[in-house]
């Protein structure tokens, strides 16, 4: 079995178990983790290969839902593939947290940027969960309009929406906090709906419980369903998770005699149904989100094999 010192494993689990984090915010956790592997790959007496592999599955597997964790499992594994020489990887683990952090900050604020101007001439939304990329274009755009509102669902069971409107409780924008199932109700009083996603594919989104009812409700009452995405968040269909574990029923009530919990965190929404995904290339129809996957553009790591002189 391939395990990593005890404190890296108990950080890996704690990554594993953080049920509150979106996806961004657990990637950053994981990749300031690789300063510390590469020093444990430069004790191991595991070739490098052997090493790179067994730790791509591992990552994988931490979160086989989100797609920035599938993304850097893929890219561990092409690593291993092309034999890369342990200096390379050790160069490269030990940049990691500097150069995608910076990457991704960038590309974070051009989403921002692109989904203020697409949000420009709506004035209530609705967003469901907590997702950071949703959270800072909010900061922006409530701050630039005193009369914009945004109606936020509670999300149970984590209730991560109402972390998100605590966080904007600041802004003297209307807010409004509303339980999940008043949904229906609620969006005949905003005009636009945007949210996070987990991965995005060329035919599903993934991403927490209640955006499936949410885009049916949203295309029933015709309000436009935004998505906002970095590139890390793209994943091709054939590599998209099909189904995750169900989590535990406690936390959607104490143990009953004879009941059965269903407690799923994520769930897939057909591409179909979303108006436009906003990535930081621009604001994309579904067919050119397909047009992505089809040219190979959508991985984020694309690396050459390289050699240390």
């Amino acid at each position: 079995k391939f395990e990593l010192s005890e404190k890296l494993e108990a950080e890996l689990s704690a990554i594993a178990n953080d049920n509150i984090s979106g996806a961004s915010l657990l990637f950053h956790r994981i990749l300031h983790l690789f300063p510390a592997i590469a020093e444990e790959l430069q004790a191991t007496e595991c070739d490098t290969a052997t090493f790179l592999a067994a730790l791509s599955e591992k990552i994988y597997w931490l979160r086989p839902c989100m797609a920035p964790f599938a993304q850097l499992a893929f890219f561990l594994e092409h690593m291993a593939a092309n034999e890369f020489d342990l200096p390379v990887v050790r160069s490269v683990f030990s940049a990691l947290p500097h150069s995608y952090v910076r990457k991704l900050k960038k590309e974070k604020q051009r989403i921002v940027d692109f989904a203020l101007k697409a949000f420009r001439k709506h004035r209530k939304i609705m967003v469901h969960s907590r997702s950071s990329i949703v959270e800072s274009f909010l900061f922006s755009w409530l701050k630039a309009d005193p009369d914009r509102e945004v109606w936020i669902t509670e999300s149970r069971p984590m209730c991560e929406g109402t972390m998100l409107a605590k966080a904007l409780s600041a802004l003297p924008n209307r807010k409004v906090l509303l339980v999940d199932d008043a949904r229906g109700i609620a969006l005949e009083h905003v005009d636009a709906v945007l949210i996070g996603a987990d991965a995005v594919s060329e035919s599903v989104l993934i991403n927490k419980i209640g955006r499936l009812a949410l885009a049916f409700l949203s295309r029933e009452v015709k309000r436009p369903l935004y998505v906002v995405a970095e590139r890390i968040k793209f994943l091709p269909d054939n590599l998209v998770m099909s189904a995750e574990q169900q989590h535990a029923g406690a936390e959607i009530g104490s143990k009953l005699k004879n009941v059965e919990y269903f407690n799923y965190y994520f769930e897939h929404v057909p591409i179909k149904m979303i108006h436009r995904i906003i990535t930081a290339s621009g604001v994309y129809s579904r067919a050119k989100i397909v047009e992505i996957f089809q040219s190979g553009q959508w991985n984020a790591f694309v690396i050459e094999r390289a050699e240390v002189r």
